[in-house]
């Protein structure tokens, strides 16, 4: 909601300079977007973001690196946004991707609640308790959440009509609930 932004950024004693950018104590608001070169959906993607922002009175910046390059950017914490694709496999376990000390976990999330979650639910071998389990992971980290999707890739789902148990929430990949699935 650009409106809302532009409302809350004047209540924060920001001004627009000549350009339409927010301005507060000689420091421009401006955000820079990373991906990697020749990403047709990166690509679109900066656009859609570049002219969001923009309505809200905020600059962006685009740079694409090579892949490895982002990866070392992130690492060292040089990337203040960037776009990158992620696949999920039918494991609902996402400690890799949002542990703390997560092998993929690349924007330093940390949450002690998550970890514990995390860690419960990988020992529990009790389906439907550790069901429970990432119930609750899922309801601590859209309180909390590691970072925001803005982009979903569509992503054709089959399922026959005697499957149940999946559900279909924005916060979280589908494949998350494929061990829920009932015959």
């Amino acid at each position: 909601d650009p409106a809302a932004a532009v409302a809350l950024l004047e209540q924060a004693g920001y001004v627009r300079n000549s350009g339409g950018i927010f301005v507060k104590e000689g420091v421009t608001l401006s955000l820079t977007f990373t991906t990697t070169d020749n990403n047709p959906a990166s690509a679109a993607l900066g656009d859609l973001l570049q002219d969001g922002l923009a309505k809200a009175g905020i600059g962006l910046t685009r740079r694409s690196l090579d892949y490895g390059s982002l990866l070392n950017q992130i690492r060292l914490g040089r990337c203040e946004m960037w776009f990158m694709a992620m696949g999920f496999s039918p494991d609902p376990d996402p400690t890799a991707l949002i542990g703390s000390g997560g092998t993929f976990n690349l924007f330093g999330y940390s949450a002690e609640k998550v970890d514990d979650l995390l860690a419960r639910a990988a020992a529990e071998t009790d389906l439907e308790r550790r069901a429970q389990l990432y119930d609750l992971l899922w309801q601590a980290l859209s309180a909390n959440p590691p970072f925001v999707p803005l982009y979903q890739r569509v992503q054709p789902v089959v399922c026959n009509l005697r499957v149940s148990g999946l559900s279909f929430q924005e916060m979280r990949p589908v494949t998350a609930e494929f061990y829920r699935i009932k015959w």
